[in-house]
């Protein structure tokens, strides 16, 4: 009974020691610049005589990507990696609008942390010294940490007559403008 469980045994970890040979872990550093901007520029303008409005929005994000990577490779080309990768990322928003008798502009920049995981399935193929490879799978993205700064400026457009100030004018505009616009 005992020759037969160290048969058993040998027969089932022979394998397994074999096949856990052959899995290596990799841990590594992922460093580099995105291609593309994280966020879509976009502007957008309107006007229907009485009043127009435009608005601008634009990413800033060619920034450095960085990380730490750990890699599983499997038997048969196969292999598993994830990433955290941080990414920091600039946007800026302007709009600006005029209508009967006032006029309002508005800037806003946001600078946020990005970290993206990705979690890829790789499969490769030695070929002579090439080490051709394809991987594919999910990555989850999300935004952190954001910091906005705001101005906006409202007028009032006086119709002034030859005696009034600009004094006079821009006090008329503070008093009059809607709350939202002031």
């Amino acid at each position: 009974m005992l020759a037969l469980s160290s048969r058993l045994f040998l027969i089932l970890t022979v394998p397994a020691a074999s096949a856990f040979s052959q899995v290596r872990l990799s841990p590594g550093i992922r460093i580099g610049t995105p291609l593309t901007d994280t966020l879509i520029s976009s502007s957008y303008s309107s006007s229907d005589g009485t009043s127009s409005s435009f608005n601008r929005s634009n990413s800033v994000t060619k920034r450095l990507l960085v990380g730490p990577s750990l890699r599983l490779e499997l038997p048969r080309g196969l292999g598993l990696e994830f990433d955290a990768l941080y990414q920091r990322i600039n946007s800026d928003n302007a709009s600006s609008s005029q209508s009967a008798g006032y006029s309002a502009q508005s800037f806003e920049q946001t600078t946020a942390n990005r970290w993206q995981f990705p979690l890829l399935l790789q499969y490769g193929h030695r070929v002579g010294k090439l080490s051709p490879f394809v991987e594919a799978g999910p990555s989850i993205s999300t935004m952190l940490g954001g910091d906005t700064t705001s101005s906006s400026i409202a007028r009032r457009r006086c119709r002034t007559r030859p005696a009034q100030s600009l004094r006079e004018c821009t006090a008329c505009s503070a008093r009059t403008a809607p709350a939202s616009l002031r």
